[in-house]
């Protein structure tokens, strides 16, 4: 699987799969769409971001832990979180119909508070852990936030930089191979 995600074909295809609902949301006024159908986008997104973090990001950690310790089951379990989160989010919005109470509506926001907070603690260790593992392998030692701080940054804009961080992941997978 990995070998067919760092095929050139395979990032044009990964840009498009956030990229199209992204235009999609942007062409179409939300009236017309339902809000359902643009959580479910954005849940596909996710998704997509998970699969392709997973084997990256397995791939990569593997060979970091010359230069660091790090647990990869911990890394497979943000990844796991980040999935369940955007399933669980699919099903609220499915069942918002159904909520009727205030009291229903009030642990639907307190849910959401707390699934907010662990989404966003493992998207940015996801991020933190693949670019401290792609500047770690350029430089072939641990590297300090300092100096993976920009591709960091870079990650966070993900559908957009992976044009140039695929790049980057290439060489670093060929020479290490």
């Amino acid at each position: 699987m990995l070998s067919i995600l760092l095929k050139k074909q395979s990032r044009i295809i990964l840009s498009l799969l956030f990229i199209i609902p992204i235009i999609i949301i942007l062409i179409f006024p939300l009236e017309s769409i339902n809000g359902v159908i643009v959580v479910h986008l954005m849940d596909s997104m996710l998704i997509v971001f998970s699969v392709w973090a997973f084997f990256i990001g397995e791939k990569l950690l593997f060979e970091c832990q010359k230069f660091f310790k790090i647990s990869v089951k911990k890394y497979n379990l943000y990844i796991l979180i980040i999935i369940t989160i955007a399933v669980f989010i699919s099903l609220i919005s499915i069942l918002q119909g159904f909520i009727k109470t205030f009291s229903e509506i009030e642990l639907v926001a307190f849910l959401l508070f707390f699934i907010v907070i662990a989404f966003s603690f493992s998207f940015i260790n996801v991020l933190y852990l693949i670019a401290k593992c792609i500047v770690s392998l350029e430089i072939k030692k641990e590297a300090l936030f300092s100096q993976f701080s920009g591709t960091f940054v870079q990650m966070i804009f993900f559908p957009l930089t992976i044009w140039f961080i695929y790049i980057r992941i290439q060489k670093i997978l060929i020479t290490h191979n």
